[in-house]
């Protein structure tokens, strides 16, 4: 693909240059999300399907949910829902 798209550019007149960079991908062992108190609650992490949604059943290639850019540890807060993000 990337030459592809580098010869289309070329054919336009742009000067290309191609370069390849090692990135940092971090992925977790574990993902975990439990509500401890007043009562105790373990997240499956995992969405339903939805039958309005064909691709909402397609997670074969999908990436689990996680927070990329954090630490490890311990944290102790509410829990807030936002679903799409929207109002």
């Amino acid at each position: 693909m990337i030459d592809f798209v580098a010869a289309r550019f070329e054919e336009w007149g742009y000067e290309v240059e191609i370069a390849e960079y090692q990135v940092l991908f971090p992925s977790p062992r574990t993902r975990e999300l439990e509500l401890v108190a007043p009562y105790r609650y373990t997240a499956c992490l995992a969405e339903d399907s939805l039958a309005e949604d064909a691709s909402s059943s397609r997670i074969d290639n999908s990436l689990p949910p996680y927070n990329a850019s954090s630490s490890d540890g311990d944290v102790e807060g509410k829990i807030a829902i936002a679903r799409y993000g929207g109002s």
